[in-house]
């Protein structure tokens, strides 16, 4: 017989403690469901979600300890989470202001990400692996009053998988579209 859990906790007006709150201070929902079987030494994490008001990450996973022997032990780590998020890059300047003054008020960044990872832990030994995780965007653009020229982040594509990186080429061009200073990566 086990046990199924759902928590919710909401964040809202988070801000660097000496700065004055602003409308824009960021906010998130924390989700999380699990399900328990205490006989079974572990815990199943079947969905965890972090929401953010245009970006969200998900993760499932388990938590297995005292396993030492048990088929379930030998097949798979005692960690072991998968995410996947799309982020609206727009939602990390709330963050940013909060945390950090100065950051003037006509900077705007405007673009998605997508992430995916999976780690793995042994939990007798330090730090998590990282087993894969890819991020991909279709490209991030950047603008403000206190900027030179807006810039713009082309397509990008990051892996990494068991050890080994890859970066597709990527491009940074800096003014208006046409008439922008380019350089690429390769």
């Amino acid at each position: 017989v086990g046990w199924a859990i759902q928590g919710r906790a909401e964040l809202r007006q988070v801000h660097r403690w000496d700065l004055a709150l602003r409308p824009d201070s960021p906010s998130v929902n924390l989700i999380a469901r699990t399900n328990w079987n205490p006989s079974a030494s572990g815990i199943e994490l079947t969905g965890v979600t972090l929401e953010a008001p245009h970006s969200s990450a998900h993760a499932s996973g388990w938590i297995r300890w005292n396993g030492a022997g048990s088929l379930a032990s030998e097949k798979s780590p005692p960690v072991q989470f998968t995410l996947s998020s799309l982020l609206d890059i727009g939602d990390l300047l709330p963050w940013l202001r909060a945390f950090h003054p100065g950051v003037a008020e006509s900077t705007s960044v405007r673009g998605r990400a997508e992430v995916r990872a999976q780690v793995q832990a042994d939990v007798t030994r330090w730090p998590l692996r990282l087993v894969n995780a890819s991020v991909s965007s279709n490209g991030i653009d950047f603008s403000g009053a206190n900027l030179l020229r807006p810039a713009h982040l082309g397509p990008l594509q990051f892996r990494y998988d068991r050890g080994l990186v890859s970066l597709l080429p990527v491009s940074l061009a800096f003014g208006s579209p046409g008439s922008a200073l380019q350089f690429e990566s390769s």
